[in-house]
């Protein structure tokens, strides 16, 4: 916690500077250098108050919140007016001109540490400045010179402290410790610096205005224990990096986000989705998050395969095993490889009423292997359950987008009563639905929270998601959502339609969303 909080404070150091216009791309300059080359992460976060992205800010994030706040400045170039004050600076005379180019941030070290992770960790961040005096400024805010190192001015606060803040020349460089620092500044003579090639490749196909920009390359990731479990996977064996951006354009928030791979190490059948810009239409719902998948069945059986690598020893890993013997069937090709077809699911915020559909391939053949199948569906269920702690209780046995019962006792499966019945599983407990009602109607598979909400999907209307590209969607009214639901997570913007959509190829994974802001 205490460097997450850290990292937001570096951010927050470059917004309390506002800025000057500044090329499309942004620019870090030569703050660039003091990062290390070999930085598991890096993030470049654009100064410019008086561009397009700080006025998104303004008007769609603070001017909200300070509408219900007490005695705050009603905008945010008052709030920044407001808190140089509170350190002695004149914003406009003093805090204003420094900016203009990007701060850059870089991580060396294990970047889930930051944010509570296991493993070591640094951050430092290095600003540019445009014009004025840089080390007037520190010392109007209270920080005295207390050293050198490489050639740049130490600063510490007057009561003491440690040593985390330096100039060198017209950059200003912060870090965590006093070592992180002394590393970050010896970086520039000796060339151990950030390559600026290697920023403008990595951003090279991703928006070019942009509030905030990151990137990072896989080898990092690959080394934490959150996913060092799955490092056999051939996709995460051909990723190599990822990059996202996040902006304001219009009346949107956009967030494009890409995870390049090798391509020499991964086949089609590899990915999570099917590839293609193509995208499933959704149940549009109003008080739902709806979900759409062009092919279910690549999501599951990726999902599958990464458990058995993941946690073969998992009750939900034992229970398909044991469903594979009794049965002597093979669970990934005569069960999941069914849903071949588009699905189309919705949940709402609080898990309790869920509905999804999804086409087979072989109806009849799904008909006669449910009756046998029926008897293992609490094992399986109570397995996922079993996972929930590592975040992977999604996967319920016909829906990726399933919630996952909590533990079970006394858990029953009722067969259909009727010739087009559905099966009942009751005595579900804890969050997400109390019951389940799963099976065909006609052709078409569903499973739901209540077996009207299955009949109602099963034959439901279904539309394209706007702005949608590839296999996965999902879609959200966030106007209608925040308004009705008190489970609903508060989104920070006055927002009505969220869009996401997930694209795979063998060359990359890309997403992006797409927040219509009031």
């Amino acid at each position: 916690m205490k460097r997450a909080l850290f990292l937001g404070a570096l951010v927050l150091l470059a917004t309390a500077c506002g800025g000057v216009e500044t090329g499309g791309g942004g620019n870090a300059g030569k703050a660039l250098d003091y990062l290390a080359a070999d930085s598991a992460t890096v993030i470049l976060v654009s100064t410019d108050v008086d561009g397009e992205q700080w006025d998104g800010i303004d008007e769609h994030v603070y001017r909200p919140f300070a509408e219900n706040g007490d005695d705050a400045p009603a905008t945010l170039e008052g709030y920044f007016v407001q808190t140089a004050e509170e350190i002695g600076l004149d914003w406009d005379d003093d805090v204003k001109p420094l900016l203009g180019n990007d701060i850059a941030i870089g991580i060396e070290g294990e970047p889930f540490d930051l944010l509570g992770g296991e493993g070591e960790s640094g951050a430092t961040a290095a600003l540019e400045t445009r014009e004025g005096d840089l080390e007037d400024v520190l010392e109007k805010a209270g920080l005295r010179p207390a050293g050198e190192a490489s050639g740049a001015t130490l600063y510490r606060r007057g009561g003491g402290g440690s040593m985390s803040i330096a100039v060198d020349g017209d950059v200003l460089v912060v870090s965590e410790d006093e070592d992180t620092l002394r590393r970050a500044l010896a970086r520039p003579g000796g060339g151990g610096g950030l390559d600026v090639k290697a920023v403008e490749e990595a951003f090279a196909d991703l928006p070019e205005e942009a509030l905030v920009r990151a990137y990072g390359t896989a080898e990092r990731l690959a080394d934490q224990e959150q996913l060092r479990r799955f490092a056999s996977l051939p996709l995460m064996e051909a990723l190599e990096s990822w990059a996202l951006t996040a902006r304001f354009a219009r009346d949107e928030l956009d967030v494009d986000a890409v995870a390049r791979l090798d391509e020499s190490k991964v086949d089609e059948e590899d990915l999570p989705l099917v590839t293609g810009e193509e995208s499933p239409e959704i149940v549009l719902r109003d008080r739902e998050i709806s979900g759409g998948n062009r092919n279910q069945s690549q999501t599951t059986v990726f999902l599958l395969r990464a458990l058995r690598l993941g946690y073969p020893d998992s009750r939900f890993i034992e229970a398909v095993d044991a469903v594979e013997k009794e049965l002597g069937i093979d669970f990934e090709e005569e069960i999941l490889r069914q849903f071949d077809g588009p699905s189309a699911s919705y949940v709402s915020p609080d898990g309790r009423t869920f509905a999804a559909r999804s086409e087979v391939r072989d109806p009849e053949a799904l008909r006669a292997l449910l009756p046998r199948l029926a008897p293992h569906l609490p094992q399986l269920a109570e397995g996922l359950q079993g996972l929930q702690s590592q975040g992977m209780a999604l996967l319920f046995l016909f829906a990726p987008d399933a919630p996952a019962a909590a533990p079970m006792q006394g858990v029953t499966v009722d067969p259909p009563e009727t010739e087009d019945g559905l099966y009942r599983i009751s005595g579900l407990t804890g969050d997400g639905p109390s019951e389940l009602h799963l099976g065909l109607i006609g052709d078409v598979f569903v499973v739901a929270s209540s077996e009207e909400a299955a009949r109602e999907i099963a034959e439901a209307p279904t539309r394209e998601a706007e702005g949608a590209k590839g296999a996965g969607v999902l879609r959200a009214d966030l106007g209608r959502l925040g308004r009705d639901d008190s489970t609903m997570v508060p989104f920070p913007f006055d927002a009505e339609e969220l869009v996401a959509s997930l694209q795979a190829s063998t060359k990359e994974l890309r997403a992006r969303v797409r927040v219509e802001l009031d």
